[in-house]
């Protein structure tokens, strides 16, 4: 359940989970096509700009996550504004017995999360992966495989594992 505009289509592998149940945690925008799964836990909020494109990725938002307009995530892509597991592995444990039970763990207490942003116009690459915290600036393109950790600047293509500013976007590639 989200508050949707018009045109939002979805694909077949498509999913959308809204643990808090409020519409308004998810809000997706006109002309926007999700083929992949958007997860938004109880304190989540999920914003999805116009015009966007969601691949056959994930989203897990427990924080706040904005995807800006014009975006095109690929296939195999991971957002994510939070670790969502304890690295105390006691506490490991506990989540997995509560699953096991049938109860949904905590993702809060003691587990860090920051808002994640997206800027207009960004492209991310098959399989990347967006870590809490991170700004991608408009224009920005994250390349395939990159695991990004730290803001993307404006109009620059980062790729690798960190991801690192490998270049800018040309001015005929950005009609910025």
């Amino acid at each position: 359940m989200c508050i949707v505009a018009e045109g939002f289509q979805v694909g077949d592998g498509a999913r959308c989970y809204n643990h808090s149940g409020e519409r308004q945690r998810i809000r997706i925008g006109r002309g926007v096509v999700v083929d992949g799964i958007l997860e938004c836990y109880s304190r989540g909020a999920l914003s999805i700009g116009d015009y966007t494109f969601v691949g056959r990725s994930r989203i897990y938002c427990t924080a706040g996550i904005t995807i800006g307009t014009g975006v095109l995530i690929s296939d195999n892509v991971c957002i994510m504004d939070s670790d969502l597991h304890s690295v105390d592995a006691d506490a490991r444990l506990g989540e997995a017995i509560a699953w096991a039970r049938g109860r949904f763990p905590d993702v809060y207490t003691g587990i860090p999360n920051a808002p994640v942003t997206v800027g207009d116009h960004a492209w991310i690459g098959f399989g990347a992966c967006i870590l809490k915290g991170v700004t991608i600036g408009r224009a920005g393109v994250v390349g395939a495989g990159a695991v990004v950790t730290h803001d993307v600047p404006e109009g620059c293509v980062v790729a690798g594992n960190p991801a690192r500013v490998i270049r800018g976007v040309t001015a005929m590639e950005w009609a910025g």
